[in-house]
């Protein structure tokens, strides 16, 4: 799952170059196949078992093992509304980076125009839909979109086409590692709060079954006292004895 955008471009990269060994031209359409298999397959189960039998998703053992991965952080049947199928855009937008920054290696300026298309068609879907369980984590990916799109926008000054001072190009590059910055603080804040999150479950799930345990103990105790209570007095003093 992390490795896919990096596969996805290197192997968009390499097919755009032409001439070059065969092997690595074969090896690259392999691994974008079974890459765009592989998801393609992984979306169908997903999106079937969401629609005939959403509650599969968190109760089979399979789908928490081998498909949660997609889905776990978005709103499922639990909740209001279902937003698991949010992990298709995400899919998308990614392998759709990889090919276009991959096939317009030459052109500074496509790659700009179809990275501003995608990240501002996923930074509307997120204000939109606010697919994933916790509120705040919400708001730390549609501030992560805001800055993505605002990265692209800066990288405009560097293509060819476009000429600016020295000086508006140090600002920019100055604001660019600003930004960049900003996305790696707003992801190490989301991976702190998913994780504290699922910590915090953890404990609750376990008091719960401490409380639970307790209780059987309790009203097992109650019960034996009880029956020994029902029993005949002579009964009762040779159980003692």
């Amino acid at each position: 799952m992390i490795f896919y955008y990096p596969l996805s471009l290197f192997s968009v990269y390499q097919l755009t170059i032409h001439g070059d060994c065969w092997i690595l031209l074969l090896l690259a359409s392999l691994v974008l196949f079974l890459i765009i298999s592989y998801f393609s397959y992984c979306s169908y189960i997903i999106l079937k078992t969401n629609k005939e039998d959403p509650q599969l998703l968190t109760t089979k053992t399979i789908f928490k093992i081998v498909y949660s991965l997609f889905y776990s952080e978005f709103k499922n049947h639990k909740d209001v509304v279902n937003r698991i199928w949010f992990f298709l855009p995400n899919i998308i937008s990614n392998l759709l980076r990889a090919i276009i920054v991959g096939a317009f290696q030459q052109s500074g300026l496509s790659q700009l125009i179809g990275l501003f298309l995608i990240d501002s068609t996923l930074f509307a879907c997120m204000i939109h839909y606010k697919p994933y369980k916790i509120n705040i984590v919400n708001y730390f990916q549609i501030s992560l979109s805001v800055v993505r799109v605002s990265i692209v926008l800066l990288l405009l000054p560097f293509v060819k086409q476009i000429t600016i001072s020295p000086i508006t190009r140090i600002v920019v590059s100055l604001l660019l590692t600003t930004l960049d910055g900003l996305v790696v603080t707003f992801l190490a804040l989301v991976l702190l709060v998913n994780l504290f999150t699922k910590v915090w479950k953890m404990i609750k799930r376990i008091k719960r079954k401490f409380k639970k345990d307790k209780k059987i103990k309790v009203k097992v105790k109650n019960i034996e006292q009880d029956d020994y209570n029902l029993r005949p007095r002579q009964y009762k003093n040779d159980t003692k004895l």
